[in-house]
């Protein structure tokens, strides 16, 4: 329902409800009695000594504005149309604030002489506060409603349609025409010419031929068809003038239109001063000001409004206009607010180009001016029929307001009953009426409001209860909003009509016997049994007959639950229906049975009363029953706490299984002791009885078919399937095999059991090795071949101390010989292993291929606990090494003379050969080595592809020390190059010959060298006396590499492509200027003549060297260029 508005509130209403039938004008009565029909005529507003402002729309329409502080005269008028000849009415004027609020009534009676005549009635208003706003596009919308209404006496039809006129008026904070001064009169309008930073004139000038509004208007340049000057700055002021004796500042001397003042200083000559305009601004909730203007300035330069508070500035500049007046408005709601500020017009410029400048007219304010009335909106969700109530009733309605002014304000909402019967009853209700504001707690029925903010919605509830027993009457429930000031109007009210019947009304209440609240609020266990005792109470106005019955929440509580209602000792049934009188108190027990499944939580139990008849209402006591996190003992008793889960196993028990990497399963069932759904955590452990497990001993490992059990319901089931697995190793003995499930979602103890495995003595045992068999490579050759030692491991992978034997099974032509153990027997306990070395040599004649080494090692205890492993023994004949030296290359004939030996490796495999590892040393020591060519890259990562052949040269010298300690003997040393590769060892040897000391001749030739000499060809020609013997062992060396060549054709691959390897240096331990060797050493081709074939005209094979074809030119031509 919605509050009437003060006054103007329920004249409105009356007025609505006299619109009906209309009677046409001069229709009679039935009982012959004339109608009466007045006609309220117009409203009109303004009169030769004050008229409306006249103001032309943003749309180009005109409205009529009024001025506040101005006053207006009004002219209502009236006609009577039917009636007897001579009528006496009531002529009412109401000025309504757009709040709603009626801020002043004017009445006037009048007499009409005759039907047809019209009066009219003139009444002065003067608006007391503005209430307009003007828009951004010059619309101005808002104002104060004048509401005229006529009637009479006996009028019997009287309608909104011609008794009641309105009429909407603006009103404006002030409006001026800012004309320049034509006499001195009091708050005539005024504006200031100044410079605010030297308080010297301005360059505003009043203007009179450019004109919008009155007489003049004001420009800022000299003269109309002057430019304005550079560097200014000028504020031109609004203001007025005022007696020298009178007060600018004081609120007597305040401008009716503007309001507040501030001195300017005295006009000179008059007795007049100028009061500048000091604008309250917090005296509105909207400002807007307007004027005119046209022309332009330079973009650099600026007209516009100004506000000023004490230097704190804010500026609105103006858009060109050139050739037509345009109106700039500026909303000042926002700006300065709640400051007090001077209003005006500015004019900046700096020093770039100027134009003729702009022209302004016109100080034109809009605003909504603050006023101390206001109006409260109040609407409630009551029955607006009223209510019909028993005793003991509660009715609640739910209400918002909403204040419509422009301040805080200071309420009060008061809710009373008046009853019909008596002040005691009225007292009664109003005593337990109670409103709550918002979230605050129930109060009294008289609560204050503390500011309340303008358009602020406050919600409440108001709860009114009938008292008990209360006799049958009627009266009104009202809910008043007042003003919380002494004497404070009332603002807004809701009133409904009560009824209280003759009603048989029962009341519920928990007895206090057992604790405060302790029959609302019960706490038990499933299954369990609890009796509480309750009062049942006659609060109706008549004696009656009442039964009492129970209702609980759920269906699970109605099958398993029950409420037994006995006397007030419990010691036998109560008897039903009771008879109570009237306010009488009547005590019984409720025994209360929990049902044996209840599940944790609060459930609701109802008990219920009512009269036999069932003529009244049935009231309900609500009780919450509290059932806690319980489980079931074994003992079937529900305990709060305790074990949460019972873990048992289906299979059965005391089973044996071996250390050997099998499994063994066991089913476990896990069941949900609790009263309410749970999930289980499941953790295994195991642990040997009677003994401590060696450190670092396998144990037994355990998968669960699931880590977490479903949700298992109250009492409900889950399998669970356990995987162990007993590996090799782990000690022999009895176990425990541990199960816990630990509840997850309510705190409890976890469920255990326990299970016996017997893990039997068991024996095992493994062989491996971390040798690479496919990378070990034998020869097969006319000589036996190196051997290769293999290491292996043997493990006891069983539970217990044992002996293992190892036995070999090798192929015919491989010899495999146990280094270690030399018995070939390990002794090893549990967890535990020994080291095996096989050494493996292939015989002579061996065919080249692959054969297999079978490596056995068995339990000498137990035979079947064995293990073999397999390795692949390769012979073949993949990596060649050849020495292809000159015979005169391998001679020293003195100390510290390097020789060059020259190797080509042949690479007959299908695949490439890393050249892992190339070593050489000479078999007595005496010599010195450097390396300055490698294949390619470094030799560890050097490679030679299938089918291609691959030079290594290395520089041997003999060094001083080691030369005087031969004394002179002739000596053959063999240099041993190795190179170990992935796919076997190659080891090649090749003999280097060096004299004794040679004559004084040679010895000069030898000194005469300034670097050691790598060919060797100058030096056996000094030594003539070995010259026979060099050229025996030359010719020897050279038969043996021609057999060598012819042995090995048809493993080579085509000298064609032949690709010697680059030569670069290559570091190593006190190794030679290998560079400074080489140049200084005579070049092959500086020999005198050729040792091989003559060479082909098309010269050399591509890729060969003068060397290769001296060893091997004669073999090229025999094979046609096929070696």
């Amino acid at each position: 329902m919605t509050s009437n508005r003060g006054r103007s509130g329920i004249l409105m209403a009356v007025m609505l409800c006299f619109v009906s039938v209309v009677v046409p004008v001069g229709a009679q009565e039935t009982s012959g009695r004339q109608t009466i029909d007045l006609e309220l005529l117009s409203i009109t507003v303004g009169n030769a000594s004050k008229e409306l402002a006249q103001w032309t729309q943003g749309d180009n329409s005109l409205a009529t504005i009024a001025e506040r502080g101005e006053t207006y005269g009004i002219r209502v008028s009236s006609k009577l149309l039917t009636g007897p000849d001579e009528v006496d009415a009531t002529v009412t004027l109401e000025v309504v604030h757009p709040l709603g609020v009626v801020a002043e009534t004017h009445t006037r009676q009048i007499r009409f002489a005759g039907v047809g005549q019209a009066i009219y009635q003139d009444i002065q208003w003067t608006p007391e506060a503005a209430h307009s706003i003007l828009s951004a596009d010059g619309l101005v919308t808002g104002g104060w409603t004048l509401r005229a209404t006529v009637s009479a006496s006996g009028e019997s039809f009287d309608d909104r349609l011609n008794n009641v006129k309105e009429r909407l008026v603006a009103v404006a904070i002030g409006l001026s025409d800012i004309d320049a001064l034509s006499s001195v009169e009091p708050h005539e309008a005024y504006m200031a010419n100044y410079n605010p930073n030297t308080g010297e004139e301005g360059n505003w000038k009043s203007e009179s031929t450019t004109v919008r509004d009155g007489t003049n208007a004001w420009r800022h340049s000299p003269a109309p068809d002057q430019t304005y000057v550079s560097f200014a700055d000028d504020w031109l002021a609004f203001g007025w003038l005022l007696e020298v004796q009178r007060s600018c500042g004081s609120e007597d001397d305040e401008h009716p239109q503007f309001g507040t003042g501030i001195g300017f200083g005295q006009l000179p000559g008059v007795n007049a001063q100028y009061c500048k305009l000091w604008f309250d601004s917090s005296r509105f909730t909207s400002i807007q000001l307007a004027g005119w203007t046209i022309g332009s300035v330079d973009p650099s330069d600026q007209v516009g409004f100004y506000v000023d508070y004490f230097g704190e500035t804010a500026y609105h500049n103006f858009s060109a206009s050139d050739g037509a007046w345009s109106m700039e408005t500026w909303d000042l709601t926002n700006v300065l607010k709640n400051y007090q500020y001077e209003i005006g017009y500015r004019f900046k410029s700096d020093s770039s180009a100027s134009t003729t400048g702009m022209v302004v007219d016109g100080f034109y304010m809009f605003g909504i001016e603050r006023v101390p009335y206001f109006t409260v909106d109040l609407t409630c969700n009551g029955e607006n029929s009223g209510y019909s109530l028993s005793p003991d009733d509660i009715t609640r309605v739910h209400c918002q307001l909403m204040t419509n002014a422009y301040e805080d304000k200071d309420l009060r909402i008061v809710s009373m009953v008046e009853s019909y019967h008596s002040r005691t009853s009225s007292i009664a209700f109003n005593n337990q009426m109670r409103i709550e504001v918002a979230d605050s707690p129930s109060t009294s029925g008289n609560v204050p409001l503390d500011r309340i903010e303008p358009q602020e919605v406050l919600h409440f509830n108001v709860t009114m209860t009938v008292p008990a027993s209360s006799p049958a009457q009627e009266g009104v429930w009202s809910i008043w909003i007042n003003e919380s000031v002494l004497g404070g109007d009332n603002k807004a009210s809701i009133n409904y009509p009560i009824t209280v019947e003759e009603t048989l009304v029962p009341r519920l209440r928990a007895d206090v016997s057992t604790g405060p609240s302790s029959g609302l609020r019960i706490s038990g266990l499933p299954g369990q049994t609890i009796d509480r005792v309750y009062h049942i109470e006659n609060v109706g106005n008549a004696d009656g007959e009442f039964t009492v019955s129970h209702k609980f929440s759920n269906s699970t509580w109605e099958l398993g639950g029950d409420v037994e209602f006995r006397t007030e000792n419990g010691n036998s049934t109560l008897g039903q229906p009771m008879l109570l009188n009237r306010t009488e108190d009547f005590l019984f027990s409720a025994r209360i049975s929990l049902p044996a499944d209840a599940a944790p939580g609060e459930h609701r139990l109802t008990l219920y009363a009512q009269d036999v008849d069932r003529q009244g209402d049935r009231v309900s006591l609500p009780i919450d029953i509290e059932v806690p996190h319980a489980n079931k003992g074994p003992d079937g008793v529900w305990r709060e706490g305790g074990v949460r889960a019972e873990v048992s196993y289906n299979t059965e028990q005391g089973k044996s299984a071996p250390a050997n990497g099998e499994t063994f399963e066991i089913e476990w069932q896990i069941k949900n002791l609790g009263n309410d759904i749970e999930v289980f955590s499941l953790i295994t452990t195991d642990e040997l009885i009677g003994a401590n497990a060696p450190d670092g001993a396998p144990m037994i490992q355990t998968e669960l078919s699931r880590s977490e059990t479903s949700p298992i319901t109250p009492q409900g089931i889950e399998l669970i399937t356990a995987t162990y697995t007993i590996p090799s190793g782990v000690p022999s003995g009895t176990y425990n095999l541990n199960l816990a499930a630990s509840p997850t979602l309510i705190s409890g103890q976890a469920g255990l059991d326990t299970y016996l495995l017997t893990v039997s003595e068991t024996r095992k045992v493994s062989i491996e090795t971390s040798s690479d068999f496919d990378q070990v490579h034998f020869f097969s050759s006319s000589k036996d071949s190196d051997s290769e030692d293999w290491l292996f491991k043997v493990t006891n992978l069983g539970n217990t101390r044992d002996t293992i034997e190892v036995i070999p099974d090798t192929p015919d032509g491989i010899k495999a010989t146990i280094m270690l153990p030399t018995d070939g027997l390990l002794t090893l306990d549990e967890g535990i292993s020994g080291d095996v070395i096989i050494r493996i040599k292939v015989n002579e004649g061996v065919a080249e291929g692959q054969y297999t080494l079978s490596l056995i090692a068995r339990s000498r205890s137990d035979p079947m606990a064995n293990a073999e492993i397999l390795a692949p023994i390769n012979v073949g004949n993949h990596l060649k090494l050849l020495d292809v030296r000159s015979p005169l290359q391998n001679v020293i004939t003195a100390p510290d003379t390097w020789i060059k030996l020259s190797f080509t490796i042949s690479n007959a495999d299908a695949q490439d050969i890393s050249l892992a590892d190339i070593s050489w040393d000479s078999d007595d020591g005496n010599l010195d080595f450097a390396e300055p060519h490698s294949i390619r890259e470094t030799r560890n990562d050097a490679l030679v592809e299938p089918g291609l052949t691959e030079r290594w040269v290395l520089y041997v010298k003999i060094p001083q020390e080691k030369w005087d300690r031969l004394e002179g003997d002739p000596q053959a040393s063999d240099v041993v190059l190795r190179i170990a590769t992935r796919v076997g060892n190659v080891v090649v040897n090749a003999s280097v010959t060096y004299t004794g000391p040679t004559d004084e001749t040679a010895e000069s030739e030898l000194a005469g060298e300034a670097e050691p000499i790598v060919s060797g060809a100058a030096v056996w020609a000094g030594v003539q006396w070995v010259v026979m013997t060099v050229i025996v062992l030359v010719l020897v060396v050279i038969l043996v590499g021609v057999l060598k060549s012819g042995e090995e054709e048809d493993d080579y691959g085509s000298l064609v492509d032949y690709s010697p390897a680059a030569d670069s240096s290559y570091s190593v331990d006190a190794a030679p200027d290998v560079s400074a060797i080489e140049a200084a050493a005579p070049t092959e081709t500086a020999a005198p003549e050729s040792k091989g074939p003559p060479v082909p005209d098309s010269g050399l094979p591509d890729g060969w060297t003068m060397d290769q074809w001296e060893h091997y030119g004669e073999q090229w031509l025999e094979q046609g260029g096929d070696v």
